[in-house]
């Protein structure tokens, strides 16, 4: 906690440097092609408010959905309302900025408990994360959501540090913010803020705050998205019956990513570092520092650790909310011996991997080869560029961990922020759109190609379509065995799209197979791969009709018209009479004389 008073242009700098930097992650990259299907499904549904007036229940390419609550949308096409158009560009942009506004709202509900330098030094932590830098140019829920829920716990604290009866708005800021989580999430976000709000009562000794939290009347804020799903619900149709595919239902029986109960370890170490190694030794500092400030945010850590890895469907980014929390634990206890030593080695251990990093980089193209991921690709066609950024990012992590050996961590650890954030964001992301692996132009041909006509693809699912449904304007129909892509092509005037490794399984059980047009295409960021649009093609030889019995003599008449046993044809002559034959031989008789040659 700071005794200082803050200067008033700290007040001024702190949030400016917060925004520049966000944005200087996301600017660069806000152009670039659309390969993620989380995004492309996001901005289909803003293009259809805006064109369509599908504002209550969106449509990605003319079917509901349903999926997500519309609060994303409602940005993105906000953004287009302003701009006059809706498309990645606006939508990452609109993202951007709704970002940015939570984030200072963050800093804000945070830097009276925390005290302002600290406060900003655990936003600067939360941006160089990697899931923060990678995030930052999608349109995409997950920092929204992270920012909205971590500012409404923070406000939930300064309830609870509230005099008794004075902390209306407090608790009026945490169901503000949390109704605008709920409307981005859908209940998981009560969920996560129950979680984390009973326990941190009970632990701070302020069980009845959270009567006097469900008393306000701020509390009708949580109808807004209990109204959306009743009016989805009210609404029927396949609406009604999409709403019943929720990612709540998903969390709890794990349809897609099941992992086990101690997998987001993992996260922690891999998606927060080099933070995360930081932790136990910023434990016992932050509460020698402020222990009720230290009990909330170590009670906020475990309980929304345990709320996600309960949950039987895991993903790195599901573990976002805690991101908040474990940035204010180090931010709380980063100045001790201990921790600035604990600075210095993770700083070291991040200069060595930016080195090698850079060394990578540097000899990419020499053992890069085509079919290689497009990582590689990507590092192979910019070497020198992205072996730069890593020396610069090695260079400062070092400098970093210099100055928390000699007793400056909070300088250190501003600088090994922010270039961890600067340099991993556009000196990486925006390198993602080489001109072979743009999916523009060529899906623009396909969509040209294929016109109205029926469409479907063969060996994929939703998610490795990525911006397929997305450029092409409809969602094709999804085939999963070889029998199914056979019978789609049988009517004839109907298209295939399939992934060339599966062309001679199809064309192996039909001669009337054409291709059409091939072209690269890269599923959600993972391997290129070539595509081939293909179709029944019309030309190919018929197969022939069942023979009839060869005949020498003229074609004889219908059934119908051939005369019945007691008719005699008119026109045909008599019958031959019937000639008696010649007897055999015997044994001792002469043969008869052979006839003479015919001439």
């Amino acid at each position: 906690m700071e005794e200082r008073p803050t200067p008033r242009r700290w007040l001024v700098a702190a949030p400016l440097s917060l925004a520049a930097l966000v944005l200087l992650l996301a600017l660069p990259d806000l152009a670039r092609p659309v390969h993620n299907t989380i995004e492309a499904i996001r901005i289909a549904c803003a293009q259809s408010m805006v064109e369509g007036g599908h504002w209550l229940i969106p449509e990605t390419w003319g079917r509901p959905y349903i999926f997500k609550p519309p609060l994303s949308p409602w940005i993105i096409a906000a953004g287009g309302l302003v701009a006059g158009r809706v498309d990645e560009t606006i939508a990452r942009l609109a993202t951007a900025v709704a970002s940015v506004v939570l984030l200072l709202t963050l800093w804000g509900v945070s830097r009276r408990p925390l005290g302002s330098g600290r406060a900003w030094l655990a936003a600067l932590i939360l941006i160089s994360t990697y899931d923060f830098a990678h995030r930052a140019a999608y349109a995409l829920i997950d920092l929204p959501l992270m920012l909205a829920l971590g500012a409404a716990v923070w406000a939930f604290f300064r309830g609870l540090e509230a005099e008794e009866g004075r902390e209306g708005r407090a608790f009026g800021a945490v169901h503000l913010l949390g109704a605008v989580a709920a409307l981005l999430k859908g209940p998981l976000a009560l969920a996560v803020l129950g979680a984390v709000a009973v326990p941190t009562a009970m632990a701070l000794g302020r069980p009845r705050a959270l009567l006097n939290l469900v008393r306000r009347r701020t509390t009708l804020l949580w109808l807004l998205p209990a109204a959306w799903y009743g009016a989805v619900a009210l609404s029927g149709g396949e609406a009604a019956r999409s709403l019943l595919s929720t990612e709540l239902t998903q969390q709890v029986t794990g349809l897609n990513e099941h992992e086990p109960p101690l997998w987001y370890l993992n996260t922690l170490a891999t998606h927060f570092f080099p933070w995360g190694l930081l932790l136990p030794l910023t434990v016992v500092p932050a509460w020698r520092r402020h222990r009720r400030l230290a009990t909330f945010v170590v009670v906020w850590a475990v309980a929304t650790f345990l709320l996600f890895s309960l949950s039987a469907e895991k993903t790195h980014r599901y573990l976002m909310p805690i991101y908040p929390a474990v940035a204010a634990w180090i931010a709380l206890g980063i100045d001790s011996k201990w921790a600035a030593r604990g600075l210095s080695v993770a700083s070291v251990i991040t200069a060595v991997v930016a080195a090698a990093g850079a060394i990578g980089a540097a000899f990419a193209p020499l053992w890069v080869e085509p079919g290689h991921n497009y990582l590689h690709t990507v590092v192979a066609a910019h070497a020198p560029f992205i072996a730069a950024a890593f020396a610069a990012m090695a260079v400062a992590a070092a400098g970093a961990g210099h100055l928390a050996w000699h007793g400056r961590p909070l300088r250190g650890t501003a600088l090994l922020a922010v270039a961890l954030a600067a340099l991993q964001g556009p000196g990486y992301w925006h390198l993602q759109s080489l001109p072979s692996h743009d999916p523009r132009v060529p899906l623009a041909r396909v969509r040209t190609l294929v016109g109205d006509a029926p469409f479907a693809v063969y060996a994929w699912t939703a998610r490795d379509q990525g911006s397929l449904p997305y450029y092409l304007g409809r969602k094709p129909t999804e085939l999963a065995t070889a029998d199914a892509a056979i019978a789609h092509l049988a009517p004839g005037a109907t298209y295939l799209l399939l992934p060339e490794a599966r062309w001679a399984e199809i064309a192996a059980q039909t001669d009337r197979l054409r291709e059409v047009y091939r072209f690269p295409f890269q599923p959600n960021k993972g391997r290129v791969e070539t595509l081939l649009l293909a179709t029944r093609d019309p030309a190919a030889p018929s197969p022939p009709p069942e023979a009839a019995p060869p005949t020498t003599g003229p074609v004889p008449p219908e059934p119908s018209d051939w005369p019945t046993p007691s008719e005699k044809p008119l026109d045909s002559p008599p019958p031959p009479e019937p000639q008696e034959a010649a007897p055999c031989p015997g044994p001792g008789d002469p043969l008869p004389p052979l006839p003479p040659p015919t001439p």
